[in-house]
């Protein structure tokens, strides 16, 4: 029996329970009254359920297998859902709807779990196996050899045939450096066989990581960008965790294109970023949100504070020139940067955050570039 199965009388009742304390305070009076106002623990089972479905979309594993993409963006939807209207509506059938998709996925990725569980179990006890063969193989081979060893020595012992002697300790010197180089061998198959299964781990890591990035420039995708906003305004719809929005556009950057090429271009764009890195923290997350366009997410900041470094980027970028070899002829180039800079506030979503730090920006590029403009000048 499933997950489900297992609780669906609990599910049940909980999901009746919430319903009464939701809308029990809606039912007109039996004696014609006016309804008493909304009982004031609605709300927070209304925050209760967004941080459990919050805490359980964050626990769901990155396993293609499971489509994690798609159940995913069901729990988004109902985040969304639950923060346009909450539970203005009768909830059994949503809830119903709802609790069966998650118990099923739950199911599927113990499911997958537990089977690939089985299989890494039968791999270690499969190279475990092995491994004691191996190694029993060894010891006989090595006792064999050391017997022979011994009885070689003692024809050494003949002292009337001394040519014989001699090859023969030559001939016993050699199997014992044969067994040494056995021993040495088998040690360094252990060790590959180690580094591969480690060199592996860290390839599929990397893997996972580069399917976020940008190829060209390495900072994080629209992708990447897009998941990150979501969660970060999800997250602060249960607890507060405030974040600040910078919007990076290089100025003039077609002009650029079609004077030097796109080679050129491509350069500029990587040196962007790099200048960028120099002056954000390891937990800010810079992204190519597209073309010659970028953004960066600061965590934890506030307006001011991304006000603040949204200038000394932009500023950074102004005073920095580079000496490029374009067509045989080594030129000076410079560019400037504009930026929008934009905070979360609470009951925002993701696109208005974007879209006031875009404002801004556009703002910028019209007021002369080369400057940055926050979401109180526009």
């Amino acid at each position: 029996m499933g997950l489900f199965g297992k609780h669906k009388k609990e599910l049940d009742k909980e999901a009746q329970a919430l319903n009464t304390r939701l809308m029990g305070a809606d039912q007109p009076d039996p004696d014609g009254k006016q309804p008493e106002a909304a009982d004031p623990r609605a709300e927070f089972w209304e925050g209760a359920v967004r941080s459990l479905l919050l805490f359980i979309k964050e626990s769901v594993l990155d396993i293609r297998e499971i489509e994690p993409d798609t159940f995913r963006k069901r729990l988004n939807a109902v985040l969304d859902k639950l923060a346009a209207g909450g539970w203005a509506s009768p909830p059994e059938r949503r809830f119903e709807q709802h609790k069966i998709e998650i118990a099923e996925f739950i199911d599927k990725q113990k499911a997958y779990l537990s089977d690939r569980e089985k299989e890494f179990r039968d791999i270690i006890e499969l190279l475990t196996k092995a491994m004691a063969n191996v190694n029993a193989e060894n010891e006989d081979f090595n006792l064999k050899v050391y017997e022979q060893s011994e009885k070689l020595e003692e024809i050494i012992r003949l002292d009337d045939i001394r040519k014989i002697k001699s090859a023969l300790k030559l001939e016993v010197e050699n199997i014992r450096l044969a067994i040494k180089d056995k021993e040495s061998s088998d040690k360094g198959r252990v060790e590959i066989l180690s580094r591969q299964v480690e060199n592996l781990s860290v390839e599929l890591a990397k893997a996972r990581e580069e399917s976020m990035r940008d190829g060209l420039t390495d900072a994080y995708n629209r992708k990447a960008f897009d998941r990150q906003m979501k969660n970060l305004v999800q997250r602060n719809s249960v607890m507060q965790a405030p974040f600040a929005l910078l919007m990076i556009d290089i100025d003039d950057f077609k002009q650029i294109n079609d004077t030097h090429g796109h080679p050129l271009g491509d350069r500029v764009l990587v040196s962007l970023v790099h200048k960028c890195r120099e002056y954000i923290r390891a937990e800010d997350f810079p992204a190519r949100y597209g073309g010659e366009e970028f953004a960066v997410i600061l965590p934890g900041a506030s307006l001011k504070n991304a006000l603040k470094k949204g200038r000394h980027i932009c500023k950074a970028i102004a005073e920095t020139s580079y000496r490029v070899e374009v067509e045989g002829e080594e030129i000076e180039l410079a560019i400037t940067i504009s930026v929008g800079v934009s905070a979360y506030r609470s009951g925002d979503t993701e696109i208005a955050v974007i879209e006031r730090a875009d404002k801004a920006l556009y703002t910028a590029k019209h007021a002369g570039k080369n400057r940055v403009v926050s979401e109180t000048e526009i």
